[in-house]
């Protein structure tokens, strides 16, 4: 009788635990029970303390607030803040219960209960207030895919530590609108003015601004006793004491100042720099350690995009011979001794289940047409481009257009002119480093809101949407992938982008000793490295 009391006990616990896993559709069983010691891929035996100082490249910031749109977020800011869940990155589509302890669901709504031990760096507590004024701030002013998870959905405080969420229109609360809120960041209700984005703010994360200065430098200091501290999740990670980011723009003067050890920890932006200037004294004498991390997220590619509604472009012929052009290959091999990776995909393998892919295309009347005459009278096109690494990839492409009578303008923006100009379609061509999202899902959504600026056909806009929904409503992970693929192979046989590289590894050069984590998916976020003793 013991014995099945003990076997109806332990079942009773881990229902419990499970219960407490928000998850998308097609997600796994949950890797980790909330009796879990630590992540799988982080440090066993990291050392917590020491101070590690950092370069950006960027010129300033405007903002620590780094989920609202159209704003210059400080280097590290995402440090700041908590979310009500925590998402594993080997195992995404799972939330696990951070500020919330709780969290009751039915098909309209999602209930969140707050932790009591839960307070914000000036020692005021986490309240369901802060998290619905968060949410009305997000909502209306976030990034795109905060904006479109929280869209049609309220929110109703039903005590200090609870707070529900439901579908304005009475109808079901889906799983991915619940998974958005789940990632949603806590935020002090107090320090939601967006007119004064530069005051330091109150701060639910590990980490807290300690000064700064917006065109030079930031840096943010560990709260002790951090009340996140003991949480499964967290042991292991945010092991440094400090960590700040210098802002030096200018590549040679930020090489130079890590020579001088103005700042600690180099991370190597140029792969011809990385050949040929860290032959140094200090790296022979170990004075100076480099480490090649690497970059084992799923690969998402950078690429330039078309906007086919300007005239020259208009024609499909036109950006296929315009993306033929385009020798990343050769100069991946001439200039950076093949460093990148690159695939005709900005996403995955295209040779990944190509012949699924391209029978779903074909069935869905997405053939490829054939390409018909070229335009040799003189054009000039622009193209939108952010950070000086861009413009030395676009040169030689710049060089080889002119044998085609075409002058490509290149025009280096500020952040804010990108950003504004990236959202109105205000470009001939223009880079984007990288499409993210918080799972595949928005990273669909993110790909399609590019190309919907860049297409004015009505018939290829439902194409697109199509492909999203295909996205979303996957039944598993590889159905999920293979549908996102069907996506990104219709719009490279529409020749609406060139894929450019993706970074196999990144390579560091630091004045600090330093320890990574063995398991390669953790190594690329320095919150999970650690001082070596």
């Amino acid at each position: 009788m013991q014995w099945v009391l003990l076997f109806l006990g332990l079942c009773c616990y881990w229902n419990s635990c499970s219960d407490k896993v928000l998850s998308l559709p097609a997600a796994p069983k949950p890797k980790y029970q909330e009796a879990a010691d630590r992540l799988s891929y982080i440090l066993q035996d990291p050392v917590q303390g020491g101070d590690i100082l950092l370069a950006s490249p960027k010129i300033d910031f405007n903002i620590f607030n780094p989920f609202v749109g159209n704003r210059w977020p400080a280097e590290g800011s995402e440090r700041l803040h908590a979310t009500l869940m925590f998402p594993p990155l080997d195992d995404e589509k799972n939330l696990y219960p951070y500020v919330a302890k709780d969290f009751q669901e039915n098909d309209q709504s999602l209930t969140f209960e707050l932790r009591e031990e839960a307070v914000f760096s000036d020692g005021s507590p986490v309240t369901a207030d802060d998290v619905a004024a968060g949410f009305e701030l997000l909502k209306k002013n976030g990034k795109s895919d905060l904006r479109d998870g929280y869209a049609d959905v309220g929110c109703e405080i039903l005590s200090p530590a609870k707070i529900r969420f439901y579908a304005i229109n009475g109808g079901a609360l889906s799983a991915r609108k619940k998974f958005a809120l789940g990632l949603m960041p806590v935020l002090k209700k107090q320090d939601l003015d967006q007119n004064d984005g530069l005051k330091k703010p109150i701060t639910s994360g590990p980490y807290q601004v300690e000064r700064f200065d917006k065109t030079r430098e930031v840096h943010y200091l560990k709260k002790p006793n951090w009340w996140g501290e003991s949480l499964w999740f967290n042991q292991g990670r945010y092991n440094f004491n400090r960590i700040g980011y210098l802002y030096i723009p200018n590549p040679e003067m930020n090489y130079q100042a890590f020579r001088k050890k103005t700042y600690t920890v180099r991370r190597e932006l140029n792969p011809q720099w990385q050949q040929n200037r860290y032959d140094l004294p200090e790296i022979k004498q170990g004075t100076i350690q480099t480490l090649k991390v690497a970059n084992y997220q799923p690969i998402k590619a950078g690429a330039i995009f078309f906007n086919v509604r300007s005239p020259f472009i208009k024609s499909k012929c036109i950006r296929r011979s315009l993306r033929n052009s385009f020798n990343f290959q050769d100069q991946n091999q001439r200039l950076y001794q093949e460093y990148y990776g690159y695939k005709r995909s900005l996403f995955f393998d295209p040779r990944l289940n190509s012949d699924v892919v391209e029978e779903t295309i074909n069935k869905g009347g997405f053939i490829e047409c054939e390409c018909m005459g070229t335009d040799r009278s003189p054009r000039k096109l622009v193209v939108v481009a952010l950070i000086p690494a861009h413009k030395k990839i676009l040169e030689p492409w710049q060089r080889a257009l002119k044998k085609h009578n075409i002058e490509l303008i290149i025009q280096m923006t500020s952040p804010g002119e990108y950003f504004k100009r990236l959202q109105t379609g205000n470009y001939d061509l223009i880079i984007v480093p990288q499409i993210t999202g918080r799972d595949w899902c928005a990273v669909a959504e993110n790909l399609e809101r590019i190309l919907k600026r860049s297409i004015d056909n009505k018939e290829d806009q439902q194409k697109m949407a199509s492909f999203v929904n295909d996205v979303c409503e996957a039944e598993t992970g590889v159905d999920e992938k293979q549908a996102l693929q069907v996506m990104d192979r219709w719009a490279y046989k529409q020749a609406l982008f060139i894929p450019m590289w993706f970074r196999p590894e990144i390579f560091y050069a630091s004045w600090v000793p330093l320890k990574v984590p063995e398991s390669l998916i953790g190594q690329s976020d320095i919150d999970h490295w650690s001082i070596k003793r």
